[in-house]
């Protein structure tokens, strides 16, 4: 592995010393080897991972926080396991391995720091007007709520400092609770525009697609398919468009012919 950063910091009398640790190759740092666990792995492909698959190790939280991030339109970028943060206060170290990088579009914070719950505001978020061009990274830890380790002093230590590191280092850091942040989401709509995620559209398609809301701040999601041949066949094309963020599609509602979708800054997109 390759250090990308570090940071030292002084917390009262102590001396706080932590190191990002990425592969060489731009890939997940640590491999989930499931041998004798009793839980369910595997690994999803992501378009916003580089087209990559990536390991997950939870299925009720990890595995629908990558499904959450691939869909929304305020995630540039993702990473799964994506570096070691290696820690060292008073002679100890502490390695700390993040669920998640998201790169994101500064106003989704915004909105997230208004009080959105962390998955409502990625699925709530709308495209601004103006184009952004700077991204902020967010490391994002999933968590169950039966989890052990929660009760474990030791470990309650290593996420603390891994976000005073964090902060420092310029990264934004979340813990998203499986009860409170995922089980109240409803994944139906998700997984269906996700299932079409990889289906074919030309030049053409995309192209009509973008025309139709250049001069929009939005239009129907029927008229969209209108343009890309029809309703049962151009839905697929436009959820394929939105996964590439080529427009983005309104996920916070139930989807319907009258959802609203928006134009997309084309420097964003995966085409």
């Amino acid at each position: 592995m390759q250090t990308i950063c570090e940071v030292e910091e002084f917390l009262g009398p102590t001396h706080l010393q932590a190191q990002i640790l990425r592969s060489d190759d731009g890939r997940p740092v640590r491999p989930i080897i499931n041998g004798r666990q009793r839980k369910w792995t595997g690994k999803y492909f992501c378009l916003k991972a580089g087209a990559q698959s990536m390991p997950w190790e939870s299925r009720k939280c990890e595995l629908p926080l990558l499904k959450l991030a691939e869909a929304s339109s305020a995630v540039v970028a993702l990473l799964a396991q994506p570096h070691c943060l290696r820690m060292t206060l008073e002679g100890k170290r502490f390695d700390y391995y993040p669920d998640l990088e998201l790169t994101v579009l500064p106003s989704f914070l915004k909105a997230y720091h208004d009080g959105a719950s962390f998955c409502r505001a990625l699925v709530g978020w709308a495209p601004a007007t103006a184009a952004e061009m700077r991204y902020a990274k967010v490391i994002v830890e999933a968590k169950d709520d039966s989890d052990r380790r929660m009760a474990d002093p030791e470990y309650l230590l290593k996420l603390d400092l891994a976000k005073q590191a964090y902060r420092n280092l310029g990264f934004h850091m979340v813990t998203v609770m499986r009860s409170t942040d995922l089980d109240p989401l409803d994944f139906a709509d998700l997984h269906s525009v996700l299932r079409f995620r990889l289906a074919r559209f030309t030049a053409v398609d995309e192209i009509g697609a973008v025309s139709l809301l250049r001069d929009a701040a939005h239009v129907s999601l029927l008229d969209v398919c209108d343009a890309l041949g029809g309703w049962r066949r151009g839905r697929a094309k436009a959820y394929a468009l939105h996964c590439r963020r080529l427009i983005s599609i309104d996920l916070a509602t139930s989807l319907s012919a009258f959802t609203r979708v928006r134009p997309m800054p084309r420097e964003i997109s995966l085409s």
